[in-house]
């Protein structure tokens, strides 16, 4: 029969070996999105919870504006700028604001709230003009974001609907 001195080293032991396993893991929570959107990386960027805003009717007419939703997260030492938003579905993209995403920092765009910005916290603002075709919830759109220094990721939008809409059939 074993005693109880035996077990506690053991369970100590493997204590150790998972939280060794869970800091082997991604850096942080947001490669796991928290949200409906999608999640990218290229370089040392990792772009999540990314889609598109179906605005307050949930479906966009073509001729019309999207906004992008997105939070860029640069885990490098090197500061990165985005460029440029596109997509095969819109005749023009455009970023507006300060784009620069500082090295081991955050930049979030397209999120609406009733607080200001945080001070020193750019507002970036990136839209989708001229949609070729109606956007709405359902379909995911293919949207190019082009960055200074890692170049252009390709991600598939889904659309968010809005919060007190109807379900769709």
């Amino acid at each position: 029969m074993r005693s109880r001195w035996h077990r506690g080293p053991l369970t100590a032991l493997t204590g150790l070996v998972l939280a060794a396993g869970c800091a082997a893991g991604p850096p942080s929570e947001y490669l796991r999105p928290q949200g409906d959107g999608v999640t990218g990386r290229i370089g040392d960027l990792v772009v999540t919870n990314v889609l598109l805003d179906g605005g307050e009717a949930g479906d966009i007419p073509p001729g019309g504006t999207a906004t992008v939703r997105a939070t860029i997260v640069n885990e490098g030492d090197v500061p990165d700028r985005l460029l440029a938003i596109s997509s095969p579905r819109a005749a023009a993209g455009v970023v507006v604001g300060d784009s620069a995403v500082p090295a081991r920092g955050v930049v979030s765009t397209g999120y609406i709230s009733d607080r200001p910005p945080l001070p020193g916290r750019p507002t970036v603002t990136l839209q989708l003009s001229g949609l070729v075709t109606a956007v709405k919830p359902g379909p995911t759109y293919p949207v190019d974001l082009t960055f200074a220094d890692s170049g252009t990721i390709r991600l598939e939008l889904p659309v968010v609907e809005p919060v007190d809409s109807p379900p769709r059939r």
